[in-house]
């Protein structure tokens, strides 16, 4: 958690606001009760947290991910001995220039094999040429190896989520036509 001026440090007037805060440089949290945060500059979406249903508590804070991100998400696990069946999913929302980026830190999860460099840091790009927009990854940091799995892809825009799914690593091309 991070307070909302990492995202600016030089809008002061972000320094003030204590009713919202950021999870990492992509995700900001805005509590129910707040009205009107002050907001980083560029373009923030809001994304539900409750996958279609309908919230009867009014409790659930609005999360928004700022544009031009890509996020990566899994199933959650109730251990670090428990390992998850999901695929990989990067959700992508492209800035206004079909660009987007995003980082993952994977390691063990048990123990501190990640000082000694057993970790994986891997950066996420995604790039549109013309209906296609291509995702892929490389390994930026640390000596573990990717993990071979299937890895989903979901490109976010207004109105839908395009979806592609595949068990390369690398690259992904989704195809945004309808």
């Amino acid at each position: 958690m991070q307070p909302v001026f990492f995202a600016d440090p030089k809008d002061a007037d972000l320094r003030a606001e204590d009713r919202a805060f950021l999870f990492g440089p992509d995700l900001l949290v805005v509590p129910r009760w707040t009205d009107a945060p002050k907001l980083p500059k560029g373009v923030w979406h809001e994304v539900s947290l409750l996958d279609g249903k309908r919230e009867e508590d009014g409790f659930q804070p609005t999360l928004k991910v700022r544009g031009g991100a890509i996020v990566p998400m899994e199933d959650v696990v109730q251990s670090t001995g428990e390992s998850s069946s999901s695929p990989l999913t990067l959700l992508a929302w492209l800035a206004d220039d079909g660009q987007a980026h995003g980082t993952l830190h994977e390691d063990s999860g048990d123990g501190f094999a990640y000082h000694d460099g057993e970790y994986a840091l891997t950066h996420h790009e995604a790039t549109t040429d013309g209906d296609v927009v291509t995702v892929w990854q490389d390994q930026v940091e640390g000596e573990m190896p990717l993990p071979e799995r299937e890895m989903m892809v979901g490109v976010v825009t207004r109105n839908w989520t395009v979806t592609a799914r595949d068990n390369v690593t690398r690259s992904i091309r989704v195809n945004m036509a309808r």
